[in-house]
């Protein structure tokens, strides 16, 4: 063989090679040509504690560079402050008035149309993963979704286990699965089995890798759902991350605070005191928790991006909620409906839909079905908050907090004397332009200019009466003119008998949440 035709061969491998490792990466193209749909939702963050929106840490240095080619909402506004009722809104696209699972009837009504239902019935392949018992079938969440995945159950649980696990640091004794945590009595059999699925991103990851590769239709657009609960308390971020946004000092201090759900709600009512260094520890914690997440949805896009999927699917990265970490004597997510608990990241990419921009006009995440269905060709919802495709125009934004469970069963029982009242009220908010009004059932209404004074210090309620009424008016108006929930429509199996199973219910208490037997309107 002359050295030409040995030139030639080895040219002709060199292209093989190459050949081979594309077909490796890159998927064959979809028969279908519409968009596919990646909905990721961050549960527990809100929008002032990432870079992207002006967060002094850098907790999302990812999303940033990925945001220059989406749409980032700059005041997205969820339809109410915990996790039940913002992701039925977020895929039904009606408000908590309208759906009705709320603190009483935790729930979503089978007769409900669901964006993974629409989905479906145009002809896409449906996938959800979730660590969050509150995003399941337990509560008739998933309905659409024809592969369900989740980390308290099934074939991911064990490996979810291990996830959160190895993050764990041994002298950690702030968290109820924290190795050195040691309870006064009052936490006693608060499991650490219960929440050890929660952190784990990279299990989702491997899941929806393995959806793609072996079970999706490829012949068909995919619908995939993901939410992850690594900011949800108990936080038990990596080290690494730590590491990455504070300095010795305030990890070591945050790994001896006492940041139970107990010891939470105690500081609420009263009873347990945090000094200032421990309380801007716990938000340094809070702050890392979204920085893995940064890097698991990172990984998350370059795995589409290396598949060539990543310009052929519409990404929407949200949070159902917020977090309050202190601020007005507040920790947790489910008293009131200040801008930590309902503003939320909102980031949408779709170069092929929708131009890159930053918006500044209020909008609702509950606009995500109607968005997606446009975007998607498919058929819309009736009746539901509009789409986000074109340039919004500003319009009042409306969320909702339905008389939640007082605080936590095992708080009063270790302090009887707790008013039985304390935080039982319903509170309506509405949004216009800068000013924010929020309707008390106790009439402790609050008035808000947040263009001037975005941490709602400066109650305008009795200063700026001419605002205030009009804003009520508006509240009524949008009352009489939005659907009521009606129980009268409940299918016959339209009910929570999964909140019965003794797990369930420990978990959720353990979460913060109470599944009180009995639950009905």
């Amino acid at each position: 063989m002359t050295q030409g035709q040995r030139r030639a061969l080895l040219g002709l491998v060199g292209v093989v090679a190459v050949a081979l490792a594309v077909s490796a990466v890159l998927w064959p193209a979809s028969r279908d040509a519409r968009p596919n749909v990646l909905l990721v939702v961050w549960d527990t963050v809100r929008a002032d504690r990432m870079s992207l929106y002006g967060h002094s840490r850098d907790t999302t240095p990812f999303l940033e560079r990925f945001a220059k080619e989406a749409v980032v909402y700059e005041h997205a506004i969820a339809s109410s402050e915990w996790t039940g009722p913002t992701h039925a809104s977020l895929f039904t696209g009606l408000p908590l008035r309208t759906h009705g699972m709320d603190t009483h009837y935790k729930w979503l009504d089978q007769h409900y149309v669901t964006l993974a239902e629409q989905l479906s019935d145009a002809g896409y392949d449906t996938w959800a993963f979730t660590g969050n018992r509150f995003v399941s079938d337990f509560v008739n969440m998933l309905q659409g979704f024809g592969v369900q995945d989740h980390t308290f159950r099934g074939r991911y649980k064990a490996a979810a286990r291990k996830a959160t696990a190895r993050k764990l640091i041994p002298r950690d004794r702030s968290t109820e699965i924290s190795p050195a945590w040691a309870p006064d009595g009052h936490g006693d059999g608060w499991s650490k089995k219960l929440t050890l699925f929660k952190d784990a991103a990279p299990v989702a990851q491997r899941a929806f890798d393995h959806w793609l590769d072996e079970e999706h239709d490829r012949s068909a657009p995919f619908f995939a759902f993901v939410n992850l609960m690594e900011a949800h308390q108990p936080r038990v971020p990596s080290l690494q991350s730590r590491r990455a946004l504070l300095d010795e000092a305030s990890i070591q201090l945050a790994l001896d605070t006492d940041s139970s759900l107990f010891a939470l709600m105690s500081f609420m009512s009263g009873k347990h005191a945090y000094t200032r260094p421990e309380l801007d520890a716990m938000a340094g914690t809070y702050d890392a928790a979204i920085l893995d997440l940064d890097r698991a949805f990172e990984q998350m896009m370059g795995d589409l991006e290396r598949r060539g999927l990543l310009d052929d699917t519409i990404v929407i990265l949200t949070a159902d909620h917020g977090e309050m970490l202190g601020e007005k004597g507040l920790y947790s997510h489910r008293w009131a409906l200040y801008e930590p608990l309902v503003r939320v990241p909102l980031i949408v990419r779709y170069p092929k839909g929708m131009r890159p921009a930053r918006i500044a006009t209020t909008v609702s995440v509950a606009s995500v079905p109607a968005t997606v269905l446009e975007l998607a060709g498919a058929p819309p919802l009736p009746g539901v908050a509009p789409s986000l495709v074109a340039d919004p125009e500003p319009r009042l934004i409306f969320s909702e907090l339905r008389d939640p469970n007082e605080v936590m069963p095992v708080v009063r029982r270790a302090f009887p004397d707790l008013p039985a009242d304390q935080f039982q009220r319903s509170l309506h908010a509405v949004f216009d332009g800068s000013h924010k009004l929020v309707r008390a059932s106790d009439h402790r209404h609050e008035l808000y200019d947040l263009a001037n004074d975005p941490e709602e210090v400066h109650n305008l309620a009795d200063g700026d009466p001419t605002t205030r009424e009009r804003l009520l008016e508006a509240l009524r108006a949008w009352e009489a003119a939005t659907p009521a929930y009606d129980p009268a429509n409940r299918q016959p199996d339209d009910n929570a008998k999964q909140l019965a199973d003794p797990e369930t219910r420990r978990m959720l208490e353990i979460l913060g949440y109470t599944a009180d037997e009995g639950d009905e309107r």
